[in-house]
């Protein structure tokens, strides 16, 4: 017994201990039956992009565009070469990264703040129930995530390490990671703005430097003219509403991150000004940045597009958790307020220790928001079983139209039909067609309802369809028209967002 009380009075062998344990327990849920869930929607430009690297080398689609996701899908196709084409092997990078992503936070919590802060942050990265769950899918957002911390932790080293060559090591870690973030998503290019932000943050209010300012001033200059001269300001600035996305990214982050919210709001009262005020600062600075720019400089909203930050939320939180502790001498007390946050965590504050057998991706509840003129959501349609339908009943010379034709190479293995419309509903039919060809595949373009009935004429098939494309793309005349003359065959519906037809004509 005093072996093992020496054991957990040794700070460092805790630490590792309790990380391995974080980690084995966050990785299972992570990757525990990782194939065993239909695939979503964008899985199947994943895996379609994915494809095209085994089959050509490079991501560039069949139909000769390109697609963006050098650093998920090129390690993806050497993974599938390991374990095969599968959703096992298509997923494995976003588990793996995810599960790294535990001992990152564990070690940035632990260099900017406290063991105790370290512990509380990578148990809630660890076994939140949207870090699995995104941990789950065919697409870049754990890996962007990983190196948008590694980057952003790299830089604030690289400005306060006492050592020199310290300072270089992570001024060169910092933009490694940040060109792979970049690389990753798009969204990482606002980790250029932050840095210098904080630059600014730093000189002019921290160490009043006001001369050093020059060369950032400068910086700032030569950015501001080449946005001005690229069209990228026009392209911002009309897109600019303060209001119409607000309600909508808040309401969703208050519901879901509640728990963590508050206990930030601790850290922020117990800390502002104090040791920590740095570190903090630059994780609120991170949030801020990207939260004001996408609630008021698009209209389309996917929250997805912050997730990437929440693990200042559960730094925070753990910060927040470590004040609240340490106002109470009584080891009984601390252990009780502990125990007390983390059962709030695992019932209603989104945490998980079982693994499920499905996992909802982010997106508003009808049920609990009923009146909105408009529900922002993640389509998660059973796309393998409409297509294994198809596949089972399908005669050597039927067509297949779909709205989403990448999943016709998936599960086909050829490209088929596509009927027009916009992906995105901004209002451009023609945005995803080149040369009569769909973009992602090189699906043939059936352009509108006349084609259609010429095509369905002459020809036997399947037309699939998706929620997605019902809700306000494909225009209701052909849907009414797809409703009347085709065959229904097969429905499956998930929730309200999540549907998926199958038609015979």
């Amino acid at each position: 017994m005093k072996d093992l009380v020496r054991i957990f009075d040794n700070t460092r062998v805790f630490s590792v201990i309790v990380l391995a344990v974080l980690i084995i327990t966050g990785g299972y849920l992570r990757i525990h039956a990782l194939g065993s869930q239909p695939y979503w929607t964008d899985e199947g430009f994943t895996i379609n992009a994915t494809l095209s690297v085994l089959e050509h080398g490079t991501t560039v689609l069949d139909s000769g565009k390109p697609y963006s996701c050098a650093t998920y899908c090129y390690p993806t196709a050497a993974l599938t070469k390991v374990f095969g084409e599968n959703a096992f092997s298509y997923r494995l990078l976003a588990a793996l990264a995810g599960t790294a992503l535990i001992a990152l936070i564990f070690f940035i919590a632990r260099q900017l703040f406290s063991f105790p802060v370290a512990l509380f942050a990578s148990a809630f990265t660890a076994l939140s129930y949207y870090q699995i769950a995104w941990s789950r899918q065919a697409r870049w957002y754990t890996l962007f995530e990983l190196f948008f911390w590694l980057a952003l932790f790299a830089f604030y080293k690289a400005l306060y390490e006492e050592k020199k060559r310290t300072r270089i090591i992570y001024a060169s870690l910092c933009a490694g990671a940040t060109a792979l973030a970049i690389l990753t998503h798009g969204l990482g290019i606002g980790l250029l703005p932050i840095f210098l932000a904080w630059i600014l943050i730093e000189l002019l209010f921290i160490r009043k430097a006001v001369l050093a300012l020059l060369p950032v001033l400068l910086a700032l200059l030569a950015g501001s003219a080449l946005l001005f001269f690229s069209g990228a300001a026009t392209l911002l600035t009309s897109k600019i509403d303060f209001y119409y996305g607000v309600p909508y990214y808040v309401g969703f982050y208050l519901f879901t991150y509640w728990l963590f919210l508050v206990l930030g709001t601790v850290a922020l009262w117990r800390c502002w000004g104090k040791t920590h005020a740095r570190a903090v600062g630059l994780l609120i600075l991170a949030i801020a940045a990207y939260a004001i720019v996408l609630m008021s400089m698009t209209q389309l909203i996917h929250y997805r597009y912050l997730f990437h930050l929440t693990p200042a939320l559960f730094i925070l939180a753990g910060l927040g958790l470590e004040e609240l502790r340490q106002r109470y001498s009584r080891p009984k007390a601390r252990a009780a307020l502990v125990g007390l946050i983390f059962v709030l965590f695992f019932t209603i504050g989104g945490g998980i220790l079982m693994p499920q057998s499905f996992y909802f991706l982010e997106a508003d509840d009808p049920e609990l928001l009923p009146g909105l003129s408009y529900y922002a959501y993640t389509p998660q349609p059973d796309w393998n079983a409409a297509y294994a339908y198809i596949a089972e009943n399908r005669a050597s010379s039927d067509i297949v139209i779909s709205s989403m034709p990448q999943f016709n190479k998936i599960f086909l293995h050829e490209a088929g039909y596509w009927f027009k419309y916009d992906y995105l509903d901004a209002g451009d039919r023609e945005r995803y067609v080149e040369n009569d060809r769909e973009y992602y595949v090189g699906a043939t373009v059936v352009d509108d309802l006349a084609e259609l009935k010429a095509l369905a004429s002459s020809r036997h098939g399947f037309f699939v369809l998706d929620y997605m494309a019902t809700d306000g793309r494909i225009p209701q005349a052909t849907l009414d028209y797809i409703d009347k003359n085709f065959e229904q065959v097969f429905y499956n519906r998930i929730n309200y967002y999540s549907q998926v037809w199958v038609y015979r004509f």
